[in-house]
């Protein structure tokens, strides 16, 4: 599941718009039950992107800066990235 985070942290919002749409087409709806959708969505991102955190070890220093690579040099575009030591 670690390897799939970022692609449910961008799906998981597009699915919880879909499920208002759904919802807006179904007769008989209340217009509370909008807030606990985008809540329940919310919630869920955010709970996937503590996961993402942890996964990535972000609470500790094991992330350092690198220098650009040589080829993004030669385009003049700053990039930094991280790796694990």
């Amino acid at each position: 599941m670690q390897q799939h985070l970022l692609t449910l942290l961008v799906l998981v919002p597009v699915v919880g718009a879909l499920v208002a749409i759904l919802y807006s087409l179904a007769p008989g709806g209340r217009e509370e039950n909008y807030k606990w959708i985008a809540f329940l969505t919310s919630l869920a991102t955010f709970v996937f992107s503590l996961l993402l955190i942890q996964g990535a070890g972000g609470g500790t220093a094991d992330f350092r800066t690198l220098q650009p690579p040589q080829h993004r040099a030669t385009v003049r575009m700053p990039m930094h990235t991280l790796e694990r030591r």
